[in-house]
């Protein structure tokens, strides 16, 4: 999850597709890679830029998988970073739950499957 994240942080196609496809393979590196790199075009118009600052893992328990040469988890997550929009960078935190798939593919596993189950913004506390 770190690493697919974290291919946020590059602005060149080719590059944020190979940093991708080190933690992600079949239809979900084509589908991430998509998004990302329409991402990318608004932001050369002007759109938000997006820094991640953080990713913490914070639950996972063992599924059943759903295929042979697989594994299943639930997990969930938040994801801290920073947008750059309309002068300002403010701080945001989303908050995941996902049935995350993970196969084999090239000799290491990747993320194959990603199912969210839940998405939310993290209201943080002012002080």
């Amino acid at each position: 999850l770190h690493n697919a994240y974290r291919a946020l942080d590059f602005r060149d196609e080719e590059v944020v597709f190979d940093r991708l496809a080190q933690s992600l393979s079949g239809e979900i590196l084509a589908r991430v890679y998509l998004e990302m790199r329409r991402g990318l075009r608004l932001e050369n118009q002007g759109g938000a830029r997006v820094r991640v600052r953080d990713v913490s893992l914070s639950g996972l328990s063992a599924e059943e998988a759903t295929a042979p040469g697989t594994l299943r988890y639930q997990a969930r997550w938040t994801v801290t970073c920073t947008v750059g929009h309309w002068g300002h960078t403010p701080l945001r935190t989303n908050a995941y739950e996902a049935l995350v798939t993970l196969a084999q593919f090239d000799a290491r596993w990747t993320i194959a499957e990603l199912e969210i189950l839940d998405e939310e913004r993290v209201v943080q506390a002012q002080p």
